[in-house]
């Protein structure tokens, strides 16, 4: 069990959202989980399971990460194109596999049941700066998966919309008529200058210890890195992880990858919730 959290004002919003709209709690019940997904680049990826002064593959041992940036990770979708290495080919100093981007995607049952998840909240919280007399603590998420679909539910209705970033005519409505002071600034955050995926996205922040190979329900990676013990291991019989590997090909950029992990990402979704890309 959770420790008990204390409710921050988006939970009271949500909470009376569903007592003015009862008819939209049926709706929760119905709404499948989506897994949770790190986009990063391989040599990022092998600091995060690893000490981030050594490569070799012998070293076995996990680093703990400590920026808030690096413990984000994000419900149901790639918030963002992945950033492969900006390094340039004159200055690499392993093979092009290391550059190229790699995916993981975990359990968001079990990362919540574990209590693995520090914080939840409905956009990316690194770039949110405090106003209108709401903290990020006002605008978090309970540890839960019901607390989660609460929030899809109301602001975007299912998880179709909410993976394509469609906000629902209700709740677009409430915003227009009569706002909450939580939802109208979510809603103003989400949307200023311009709406990014970072914003849209639900990120969980996963607590320091957070071991990211062992807790990975699916890694996507390119196949060269397969020969490494970290990786090779996955594809054992006794291995629960489902492993997807992509090749890749002499004289791409690592960043032309982007788009095969978005659609290898893409494929697992669709195959967890059953709706069509």
């Amino acid at each position: 069990m959770c420790a008990q959290e204390s409710v921050s004002k988006l939970e009271n919003e949500l909470d009376n959202y569903f007592i003015i709209n009862p008819q939209k709690s049926c709706t929760l019940s119905f709404n499948n989980k989506l897994p949770v997904m790190k986009p990063l680049d391989s040599f990022y990826a092998l600091q995060l399971i690893k000490p981030a002064s050594s490569i070799n593959p012998s070293h076995q041992t996990y680093c703990a990460s400590t920026s808030l940036s690096k413990r984000i990770v994000y419900y149901g979708k790639n918030p963002v194109i992945l950033k492969a290495s900006k390094t340039p080919r004159k200055n690499y100093e392993y093979t092009e596999e290391y550059y190229c981007p790699l995916a993981m995607i975990f359990d968001i049952n079990k990362l919540l049941e574990n209590e693995l998840v520090e914080a939840i909240y409905p956009f990316d919280p690194t770039k949110f700066k405090n106003s209108a007399g709401l903290t990020l603590d006002d605008l978090r998420l309970k540890s839960k998966l019901f607390s989660i679909n609460k929030y899809i539910v109301c602001f975007f209705g299912d998880i179709i919309n909410y993976q394509h970033g469609y906000y629902c005519n209700e709740f677009l409505e409430c915003i227009n008529d009569n706002p909450p002071q939580t939802f109208n600034r979510i809603f103003a955050f989400q949307n200023q200058k311009e709406i990014t995926e970072k914003k849209l996205t639900i990120s969980l922040v996963v607590k320091q210890s957070f071991d990211f190979l062992s807790n990975a329900e699916c890694i996507i990676l390119p196949k060269k890195l397969m020969a490494l013990d970290e990786f090779n291991q996955l594809s054992k019989d006794d291995s629960n992880i489902c492993v997807k590997t992509y090749e890749i090909y002499r004289g791409r950029h690592p960043a032309s990858y982007n788009i095969v992990i978005e659609q290898l990402c893409a494929e697992f979704i669709q195959h967890q919730i059953q709706i069509p890309l």
